[in-house]
């Protein structure tokens, strides 16, 4: 028993090696590619056009190629799926999703739809992911007041650009989902779209927060049924992200549910 325990660990210790090794060396590599190849092309397409809206909807476009390639670079030890519980709702949204991991901005290029990021202080300001994201207009509400905020996501809204939160505004890791701040809400409520719950189960450990090592997993993002506003009419900011919230852990808790009986 206990040699087949210690045979057990070496083996999964090879698995996360190997697993950190492929990922990493891959990450390079596809970053460096995007750097020169999208940039080239952006630059080139603004060129062409001169089209301010159209260049921002192609940045649009390559950052979320490049997460969908970043999301796939763990595979076989990591696998990814993506489940669309309402294909049917019409953006533009305000997507709203529990925050697990800093993987968490990555999976939503599995999103079928022009959108943009709610980010952090210390995302914005990464060398080349910062500017990026400066010119496709992520939004960074800690840095500005919030009419700010609101003017720059009702205008992209107002564009059919979706807004994509992560409400707790820091990584839970294995904690329970934190509480939820307003702004997402109160910006969904104040432009009357839907507000779409996101559920991103099982990328506690992809990688854990604290640390850079990845872990073997699967990881599965879900999109809830949009909150229309005709349903959310006459709530408040702070009741309706509370059903949002509540929707989340409780499709948190049947995944969980349904992975311990598989």
């Amino acid at each position: 028993m206990s040699h087949a325990a210690s045979s057990l660990s070496i083996l999964q210790r090879l698995m996360i090696a190997w697993l950190n090794f492929q990922f990493y060396t891959l990450l390079c590599i596809v970053t460096i590619s995007f750097a020169i190849v999208g940039l080239s092309y952006i630059g080139l397409h603004r060129l062409v056009t001169r089209n301010d809206r159209a260049n921002r909807r192609l940045i649009r476009r390559t950052i979320s190629w490049y997460g969908s390639f970043v999301i796939r670079l763990g595979w076989p030890l990591v696998t990814v799926r993506f489940v669309d519980q309402d294909p049917d709702a019409e953006p533009p949204f305000v997507l709203t999703a529990n925050h697990p991991s800093s993987s968490d901005g990555f999976l939503m290029a599995f999103l079928p739809l022009e959108a943009v990021q709610v980010l952090n202080i210390w995302p914005a300001h990464l060398p080349v992911i910062g500017h990026m994201a400066l010119i496709a207009e992520y939004l960074k509400p800690r840095e500005m007041p919030f009419e700010e905020f609101l003017a720059a996501g009702s205008r992209l809204l107002s564009q059919g650009v979706s807004v994509i939160a992560f409400p707790e505004g820091t990584r839970s890791g294995f904690k329970q989902t934190g509480n939820f701040h307003g702004s997402a809400f109160r910006l969904a409520m104040h432009n009357r779209v839907p507000v779409v719950p996101l559920v991103i189960f099982g990328n506690n450990a992809i990688p854990p927060r604290g640390s850079i090592w990845l872990r073997p997993g699967h990881v599965v993002v879900s999109k809830l049924p949009a909150v229309m506003p005709e349903w959310y009419e006459g709530l408040t900011p702070f009741k309706l992200k509370t059903q949002v919230r509540e929707s989340i852990l409780q499709s948190l808790s049947e995944q969980s549910r349904q992975r311990e009986h598989a």
